[in-house]
């Protein structure tokens, strides 16, 4: 399990920044184990993908696709997956390509043979790339905008990745917290549509062949219906650089059910786990309980929710999300 949003919107918070990460936040997959959309939309992901380890090593902590049939759908008819621009996105991913080719990693309107809605994919040298395209009902360079970046990923390596479309010609990818240069391409016309839901894992970026797959892994995906702030890509790379050389107890601690209404059972807890605290959104300790394998969380409001793990010298053994429903 992974260091969750209530560390995350403490960091935010502390630095003073006035406007939540919450905000305009159309879909947030943590995909710890699940497809669960963890933003207050709660449009959960459609999957036939499986899960993996994420960057920390955690077990069923992130989405795997084997780049050739699996993908997840964002729920259909949910007009307000489909905004105007600007756009923004930030999602950690890891590509399996032994080799450099292009394959598309999302799109927000999967329609086949037609370049619509906005897209992150890589390049044929390896690169990322994002775009939008007019629903002209045809791929190719005059039904789309596209930005193309320089830097050369590697396989098997996990990068963490933002990315904002503001329009044609402005558009920004940061990968690992720094602004990558690039170049624009494409004549289409503005942002459009089709009635298609959004994929993670796959597009249609040529009329006359099949849909792209993406082979690799993708963790904490988050969508967004405006820009980003600098203050706020700030805050996303403080917290990312902070957690990221954090070492994170490995643990088969399960919670079930997840997400609960009224009590959660904990199963192969830390042996060396004194208490347990209970921690809100915004860093805020809310309950503490001595050693058990079920809480009542009937009292607590709908939320993510952090677990913290304890020693009797007050070392953290583990971090676990669940939900309140």
């Amino acid at each position: 399990m992974k260091i969750i949003s209530a560390l995350f919107l403490l960091l935010v918070f502390t630095t003073g920044i006035t406007q939540s990460l919450d905000d305009g936040l159309l879909l947030y997959y943590y995909f710890d184990g699940n497809t669960i959309d963890s933003s207050e939309n709660h449009y959960h992901g459609i999957s036939n993908a499986t899960f993996t380890e994420d960057r920390f090593g955690n077990p069923n902590s992130a989405i795997h696709f084997n780049g050739y049939d699996q993908y997840l759908d964002f729920p259909p008819n949910k007009p307000i997956l489909k905004p105007q621009l600007p756009v923004s996105f930030a999602f950690w991913i890891l590509f399996e390509d032994e080799a450099p080719f292009v394959t598309q990693i999302f799109t927000t309107d999967f329609d086949q043979n037609n370049h619509s809605g906005t897209w992150v994919s890589n390049t044929h040298y390896g690169a990322l790339s994002c775009g939008y395209g007019d629903g002209s009902d045809w791929c190719s360079i005059d039904t789309r905008r596209s930005k193309y970046c320089y830097t050369i990923l590697n396989s098997n390596t996990w990068y963490f990745v933002i990315v904002i479309i503001r329009d044609a010609l402005d558009m920004s990818v940061y990968l690992n917290c720094t602004e990558e240069d690039g170049y624009y391409e494409g004549n289409g016309g503005p942002l459009a549509y089709t009635d298609c839901q959004g994929s993670l894992g796959r597009k249609d970026a040529m009329a006359t062949f099949p849909p792209d797959y993406f082979w690799g892994a993708m963790d904490d995906f988050r969508y967004w219906n405006r820009e980003l702030t600098s203050n706020e890509i700030d805050s996303l790379c403080t917290y990312t650089s902070s957690v990221s050389n954090f070492c994170v107890p490995k643990n088969n601690l399960l919670i079930f059910p997840n997400p609960a209404k009224e009590n959660i059972l904990l199963y192969n807890i830390p042996t060396e786990t004194a208490q347990i605290e209970i921690i809100d959104s915004f860093g805020k300790k809310i309950k503490t309980v001595l050693k058990t394998d079920q809480i009542s969380i009937s009292e607590l409001n709908q939320g993510i929710y952090l677990l913290k793990f304890l020693s009797k010298q007050n070392r953290i053994l583990s971090m676990n999300q669940f939900v309140k429903d």
